[in-house]
């Protein structure tokens, strides 16, 4: 998710710690019926909530083994849960919380059931939810539906108004289709009179997003076009005042040779754990039921043995991906990559052990920034990673 201003619980960061993000579904449906979601209507239609048994080990066992945990509140559609259960979450972590833990509470949510008591809770609580928002309605409407096809902007916009009313500035996730080439600078305007942060993803094929292709799935070289168009308007826009990523990033990893972000970081994967309504741990919650990497249930199991399964050992030896898969071992970018989403690459190719299929998007946008960021003087890259 992306997250905008204000969204720790706590000031310090967590650099170098034993640390884990939690990807947690507190309840499994959702309100929505959205063209190209990687689940399916079997999983999203479905009513599993999570109880607070689950609820209790989940934090009791994260706070007990790990430093720094990042509770991060997904879906299904997070709000189709009851606001009594994240109350219940924070007394939870209240309670078990020690001295050497560092704890943030984050959401995506598709915005659309954001209430005035919602907003309130995630004030108190220091919360700012992650947005869904695919562009202007009339682009985000072709996508980004109720399940009897009726657009969603309008509800979503109004969830945004809610929030900010209350301070809170969330960011936002956009899926970059079909319907975003030619639009760069339409959906650019948009995000920027609004003040909301942003992350471009591609789609991709998986869950309801299967059969779509036609309508809606970019080549590796569209999806470079893409992000190129939207990084040149935002890096030369004197005026702006929102993020977008991956563009920040890849900025902050050619100057520090590090980067942020799950699918671009080394190993980010094997801090990830997804843990269902019924308390089934993986590796992630966009990962299909038969890929193999179930790693038992946080009521019955401990994240010792999550972390030393054989499935999370899989995950592992996918992050050393740019050792030993030939194509990127030559790659002058890896460091930056690090082989991309797995999911996306099980999803496509039906192996996690294969690079992104978005390689040579990712190799197209790091060789134009890294051309950019050539050209200017630090003073300007320094003002576009310091918004």
């Amino acid at each position: 998710m992306l997250r905008g201003k204000n969204h720790s619980r706590f000031k310090k960061t967590a650099q170098n710690r034993n640390k884990a993000v939690l990807l947690i579904e507190p309840a499994s449906s959702c309100n929505l019926g959205c063209k190209y979601c990687y689940a399916n209507k079997a999983s999203t239609s479905s009513n599993q909530v999570m109880d607070y048994k689950t609820l209790e080990n989940l934090t009791k066992k994260a706070l007990n083994h790990f430093n720094y945990v990042q509770f991060l509140w997904h879906g299904g559609e997070p709000l189709n849960q009851d606001i009594s259960f994240y109350k219940k979450a924070i007394e939870l972590q209240e309670k078990y919380e020690n001295p050497q833990n560092e704890i943030e509470n984050c959401m995506q949510t598709n915005g659309t059931l954001i209430t005035e008591e919602y907003a309130n809770f995630f004030e108190k609580n220091n919360i700012t939810p992650g947005i869904s928002i695919d562009g202007p309605k009339e682009i985000h409407n072709k996508t980004r539906i109720y399940k009897n096809g009726k657009g969603t902007f309008e509800d979503v916009m109004k969830g945004v108004k809610t929030l900010k009313e209350k301070d809170i500035h969330p960011g936002a996730i956009m899926v970059a289709t079909q319907y975003s080439k030619g639009n760069a600078e339409r959906i650019y305007n948009f995000f920027k009179e609004n003040k909301i942060n942003l992350k471009i993803n591609p789609f991709y094929s998986a869950g309801d997003g299967k059969g779509k292709e036609d309508e809606l799935l970019l080549s590796p070289e569209e999806m470079g076009e893409i992000w190129i168009n939207f990084f040149d308007i935002w890096f030369n826009d004197d005026d702006c005042e929102i993020e977008i990523e991956p563009f920040k990033q890849t900025i902050e990893g050619l100057l520090t040779g590090v980067m942020s972000g799950c699918s671009f970081r080394k190993n980010s994967c094997s801090h990830y754990f997804f843990i269902n309504p019924k308390g089934y741990v993986s590796v992630c919650g966009e990962w299909s039921k038969d890929a193999g990497l179930g790693m038992g249930n946080i009521n019955e199991n401990s994240f010792n043995n999550f972390i030393t399964s054989q499935q999370h050992f899989r995950i592992e030896r996918r992050g050393k991906l740019p050792e030993y898969h030939p194509d990127c071992k030559e790659c002058k970018w890896k460091i930056l990559c690090e082989g991309g989403c797995s999911h996306k690459t099980y999803e496509m190719k039906g192996t996690i052990f294969e690079k992104d299929p978005f390689c040579e998007a990712r190799k197209m946008l790091f060789n134009h920034i890294y051309e950019e960021v050539q050209k200017n003087a630090e003073t300007e890259v320094n003002r576009c990673i310091s918004r």
